[in-house]
């Protein structure tokens, strides 16, 4: 079931309402990440920006895609970009050490990390899977 999914332009601006868009439709169907919640704002905040970044190169004419799909107890969150992709099997090949003290490609290891993802298209959407849990609460009456 698509829980959400729309395009927004490559504006830094646009990152906080994106997610909080993301956020607001897990809220409205009961879902609640099973990870903690700085971690799930991290991944998200790591995808968006590295779509705009070093997918669109801050072009303001192009766009990324936010998919979001429920199914079972997990989501699958799709960010795609217009870019040209990257080669990502040479990040993951580098060193712990060398992800760690290089300036690029340590918001592809947090995602890594903390949750499980895989890049199609050449490296222009990441597909991140996460799991969740549905809550319910009751209003009690006097």
């Amino acid at each position: 079931m698509i829980i959400f999914e729309n395009t927004f332009p490559t504006e830094k601006t646009c990152k906080k309402r994106i997610i909080n868009a993301i956020k607001d439709s897990l809220l409205n169907l009961h879902l609640v990440p099973k990870i903690d919640e700085k971690e799930f704002n991290l991944i998200l905040d790591e995808a968006i920006i590295n779509a705009m970044e070093h997918g669109n190169r801050w072009n303001p004419e192009k766009e990324i895609m936010i998919s979001l799909r429920h199914s079972g107890d997990s989501a699958e969150l799709i960010i795609g970009d217009q870019g040209d992709g990257f080669n990502h099997q040479t990040n993951c090949e580098k060193s712990l050490e060398e992800k760690f003290t290089d300036i690029r490609g340590r918001g592809i290891l947090l995602i890594k990390k903390l949750s499980q993802s895989e890049w199609l298209e050449n490296g222009s959407i990441i597909r991140i899977n996460i799991p969740f849990t549905m809550y319910f609460y009751h209003i009690k009456s006097h």
